[in-house]
């Protein structure tokens, strides 16, 4: 493969990678202002205990997908420095390895967060259901 299919390769898998951040990003933030407007107004009780982990799972994750938008930034510029130059130094490789490894990481982590904070969801609003159906539950 020719460097210039290789850069126009690297090129759509990072778009591709952002706008999919973006999206989780985007998710997430729809998530917190949803969940929000339906409990507007109401009071703390025990039963929103799942609310409130939902919640949290969501802001982590919106973190992590900021962060890991920042980091990106960082390590494009490192990338360009390992494709274009042949200067072989391995305190710039290993940087840039490590910051790869830092974005995957936070990758992972803000799908994960989102995951779970969708599958807390769920369980506050079933618990939300059977309280409006049979009283309180705790």
């Amino acid at each position: 493969m020719d460097k210039k299919s290789l850069d126009e390769r690297f090129n759509q898998t990072r778009d591709l990678q952002r706008t999919f951040s973006y999206y989780l990003l985007a998710i997430c933030g729809a998530s917190i202002a949803y969940s929000f407007q339906l409990v507007y107004g109401q009071k703390l009780s025990w039963s929103m205990i799942p609310f409130v982990i939902a919640v949290t799972f969501w802001m982590i994750s919106f973190y992590y997908g900021f962060y890991r938008n920042l980091n990106e930034i960082k390590a494009l510029n490192m990338e360009f420095l390992k494709f274009y130059t042949n200067d072989g130094d391995n305190i710039k490789i290993e940087s840039i390895n490590r910051k790869e490894t830092s974005i995957i990481n936070n990758f992972d982590i803000q799908v994960k967060c989102i995951l779970l904070g969708y599958s807390a969801f769920i369980l506050w609003y079933i618990v939300e259901m059977i309280e409006r159906t049979w009283g309180y539950c705790w």
